[in-house]
């Protein structure tokens, strides 16, 4: 429920919200193993951000689409927190704000990055981490339903 709800309000407040940003929000709202199984889709490297925020309309909503996503409302939301903290706003109705009608241009200097190569560089590092081994642990374990051996 969370999802949909999630879902009706952006389309609500922000019809014209990036798509790919949108998804990202409304996956904020799923389990972390969700989220996890859905950073396993991320491609080797990541879409140009400016490319990403622009592509309209919505592909299928493919995995890997679903987890970039994701990626990029996470990437987004930490910046989004340092400017609402100086007016008590929460992070996603600052980006609601900030790209409610679309990518403004310059969005990035208005969540604190000097340069578009400044905010690709960065946005490239966090994605890597997304990706890193060590952050996509084992979600299932393939056991038995037969009860343990004694002794085991």
């Amino acid at each position: 429920m969370p999802r949909e709800l999630t879902r009706v309000l952006l389309a609500r407040t922000a019809p014209n919200l990036p798509p790919a940003l949108a998804d990202g929000l409304v996956l904020q709202t799923e389990p972390p193993a969700r989220r996890l199984q859905l950073r396993r889709s991320l491609p080797d490297a990541p879409t140009d951000l400016v490319a990403l925020l622009a592509a309209q309309p919505a592909p299928e909503q493919p995995p890997a689409y679903l987890a970039q996503g994701d990626a990029l409302a996470g990437f987004l939301l930490p910046r989004a927190a340092a400017v609402s903290n100086a007016d008590d706003r929460p992070a996603p109705a600052v980006l609601v704000q900030i790209f409610g009608s679309g990518p403004p241009a310059e969005w990035w200097m208005r969540l604190g990055w000097p340069s578009p190569a400044e905010l690709q560089k960065d946005w490239t590092a966090a994605y890597a981490a997304r990706r890193a081994a060590t952050r996509m642990p084992l979600m299932f374990l393939n056991e038995s339903a037969s009860p343990p051996a004694k002794g085991d």
